[in-house]
């Protein structure tokens, strides 16, 4: 694994701080080839392939090395100094601080693939910069929206760092930022940045105390924009391998970012540059009821996983939700292996449901006049929507044929023809009529139909063909 492995090595050559760290995009991009040429193949293979999402490098876990690693962490944090662990001190003298569960101290052991020296070191940390931003309140309970200014909260509802409502294609929560110079010194940045008591700029202090491990950093700009790519490159070593610079127009840069399991549709932005403030003023309503502790919070999902499969009326983002693109996968290999068709639909949703409980999958149903998602937990419901997603595969399936029998040309042919007339919808988005000639049926019941194109030009450009139909069409 490339991160534990690669030390942070010093930072390369970029243009000096004077230079507002300005670089072009050609010298910005050589200098990541050389970061990538200095790691060993195995390990560029592996950081390529977690940044498209087609493989992870989390440490595989078992029963008993999360118990080994938290009895280390806990050995580790024991012999840290007092003068240096004063709040995760304090913290501890908290019983119901949240700093005492195992949940807490797993996040951090994850973010060093199980370092458990480092882990504790980033704890400690952790609660000194989280006590500094916020005070000492953060120290028993986690940090709620409660805790930022009205000014910050107003200012964080304009959009300019979202947590997307969907996961990447490796089911990797997303998060984005637009950078702007235009948003003044009291911001949420601040609590980061040059104010609230912190005692220095803490890019560095952050980076080294997040219990998060970032897969990678996806940087997109418009190709006629000067761009202060040189401040990226002050990273370490193992960040600077994970940054890929995308340049491009708005939608350039959609078609880019899908290739690394990123759907457009879940971006909030236009193509003309404005960014939407749909998704993040939901989730500070979901946040509100959550931190509140309101009935049936429970059942409250802030961001569906790779195993939840959602349920959205009119809605298109919900179709490249990994659960969702997980379960349809499940229906496919059944249709692949014959009868599909032909199986009755209690009978399919008998095998799809102990498929849906082996699997662990969640059925999430979202409230629009809650603007929240939630799990559904009535066996009723559960029933009823894989029923649903077996009629809405099948008349996929059906769309599909279609347009097949559409695009097949098998022959030419100007025999005399009736007015029967089928409509197809074909590849590109375009509808084409055509109108039935003949037709015959063969030994096993299958009819071999042919069809003639209708157009308002002459025969030339006329599109004739024979379909072979299945049984299922023989309405044609």
């Amino acid at each position: 694994m490339v991160d534990p492995k690669i030390k942070e090595q010093a930072v390369p050559a970029v243009p000096p701080a004077g230079s507002a760290a300005f670089m072009s995009s050609e010298e910005a991009g050589e200098i990541l080839s050389k970061e990538l040429l200095n790691l060993s193949l195995q390990d560029r293979n592996e950081v390529t392939e977690e940044i498209h999402g087609v493989a992870s490098m989390n440490t595989p876990e078992t029963p008993e090395l999360l118990e080994t690693s938290l009895s280390k962490m806990m050995n580790e944090l024991a012999k840290i100094p007092s003068h240096k662990k004063v709040n995760y001190t304090k913290a501890l003298s908290y019983t119901d601080s949240y700093v005492h569960t195992d949940c807490f101290k797993l996040r951090f052991l994850r973010a060093v693939f199980f370092d458990a020296k480092e882990a504790a070191y980033r704890l400690t940390k952790f609660l000194d910069i989280l006590g500094e931003a916020f005070g000492g309140q953060v120290l028993r309970r986690p940090v709620c929206l409660d805790d930022f200014t009205k000014t910050e909260q107003m200012i964080i509802k304009k959009g300019p760092l979202q947590m997307l409502p969907y996961r990447d294609s490796a089911g990797r929560r997303i998060a984005i930022c637009f950078p702007t110079d235009d948003i003044p010194g009291d911001t949420p940045y601040i609590r980061f940045g040059f104010g609230r008591g912190m005692k220095e700029r803490p890019a560095s202090r952050l980076r080294q105390t997040t219990s998060i491990r970032v897969a990678a950093f996806h940087i997109c700009t418009p190709k006629t924009v000067q761009s202060r790519f040189g401040r990226f490159f002050f990273e370490p070593a193992p960040v600077r391998a994970r940054i890929r610079i995308h340049l491009g127009s708005p939608m350039e840069l959609f078609y880019t970012l899908n290739s690394f399991g990123i759907p457009a549709e879940i971006l909030p932005i236009t193509t003309g540059g404005k960014i939407k403030t749909t998704s993040i003023n939901q989730w500070f309503k979901t946040r509100r009821v959550l931190e509140r502790n309101e009935r049936d919070c429970e059942y409250i999902v802030e961001c569906p996983n790779s195993t939840d499969i959602v349920f959205k009326r009119g809605g298109k983002n919900a179709v490249h939700n990994a659960g969702n693109t997980r379960f349809r996968s499940i229906i496919q290999k059944k249709w692949e292996r014959g009868g599909f068709m032909e199986m009755t639909q209690t009978k399919l949703a008998d095998e799809l449901q102990k498929e849906f409980t082996l699997g662990g999958f969640r059925i999430i149903i979202w409230k629009e006049n809650q603007s929240r998602f939630i799990r559904a937990t009535d066996e009723k419901t559960i029933y009823s929507k894989i029923e649903y997603s077996i009629r809405a595969f099948r008349e996929k399936d059906f769309q599909s044929i279609n347009r097949r029998v559409a695009d097949t040309l098998l022959e030419k042919t100007t025999s005399g023809a009736t007015t029967r007339t089928l409509d197809f919808d074909v590849a590109g988005g375009r509808r084409k009529r055509f109108k039935f000639i003949n037709g015959s049926v063969n030994g096993d019941g299958n009819d071999v139909c042919c069809f003639q194109e209708i157009t308002d030009s002459d025969d030339s450009s006329r599109e004739d063909f024979c379909a072979y139909v299945n049984g299922c069409f023989g309405v044609l």
